[in-house]
């Protein structure tokens, strides 16, 4: 009679089966959700190397309205770091800004009438940035950037 009764009332809890199938479940949509998380992170880091640019070209322009020439040297911009520093970091971290000399062109252009300023990744995490790993503008305002591979990208800025 007791067996009887124990096979009549309700059993409680889960399977092995259905843990196993709640774990599959979860693995998939991680699988699919934390590199899109990943690369939405990379995105707006982004805003950090365009942050940079902006400001050293502003510190550039106000540079050349005071000595009629531009600077390589990011000291001069009032960037800390030591005499004659090529480079200087982003404010988060995440990209390295330098200060390159133009080479001559027809328009005129050479290095104390035209600068052209680059961010290039360094942190860890957004060298995984296969799409936008480079940044630049000049001083006639042109932007560009490129990908892991140095190829010239559309869509960075």
């Amino acid at each position: 009679m007791a067996a009887n009764q124990r096979s009549t009332q309700n059993a409680n809890g889960f399977t092995l089966i259905e843990l196993m199938i709640v774990v599959v479940i979860i693995g998939v949509i991680a699988a699919f959700a934390i590199p899109s998380y990943q690369d939405s992170i990379r995105k707006s880091k982004r805003a950090d190397a365009k942050t940079a640019i902006s400001d050293a070209a502003a510190r550039m322009e106000q540079f050349y309205l005071d000595r009629k020439t531009y600077t390589n040297d990011m000291t001069d911009l009032n960037y800390a770091g030591i005499p004659a520093a090529p480079t200087t970091n982003s404010p988060e971290g995440y990209y390295r800004i330098s200060s390159v000399a133009p080479a001559w062109d027809a328009g005129g252009c050479f290095p104390t009438t035209c600068y052209e300023l680059r961010a290039v990744a360094i942190d860890l995490e957004q060298l995984k940035d296969i799409n936008c790993r480079q940044f630049a503008m000049d001083s006639r305002g042109n932007k560009t950037s490129e990908n892991s591979v140095a190829v010239a990208t559309t869509n960075c800025w």
